[in-house]
């Protein structure tokens, strides 16, 4: 299952230096991010994407948009963690996706 991890601040500052806490609305920012990664699918011409063999059936530019627009708007998830207490644990989550990636590039290499 595809999924993206995103690591934000709890805020950040103004024009002016101060600090100003930001918040994310749970439903507003899953339906938001389902839209504009539908839209960019929907951008993309069928004949440069890579399909899995899953998908060999796609074979026309209204097929790749049935399937987005059917299949797009089922299971959605976002899940937003708790703010961390202590910077240290972030960095150490952070630290171990980033020192080695979590796919190989060799089990990327089909799709380019």
């Amino acid at each position: 299952h595809p999924h993206v991890h995103l690591s934000v601040t709890a805020g950040g500052l103004d024009e002016q230096g101060v600090w100003k806490n930001l918040s994310f609305h749970k439903e507003a920012l899953r339906r938001r991010w389902m839209w504009l990664v539908r839209d960019y699918l929907l951008e993309q011409p069928l004949a440069q994407l890579t399909m899995p063999p899953q998908l060999a059936h796609i074979l026309s530019e209204s097929d790749w948009r049935r399937l987005i627009l059917t299949a797009g708007g089922q299971h959605w998830h976002i899940h937003l963690s708790k703010k961390t207490e202590n910077g240290r644990k972030t960095v150490n989550y952070l630290g171990r996706y980033l020192k080695k990636p979590p796919i190989s590039g060799s089990r990327l290499a089909h799709y380019t």
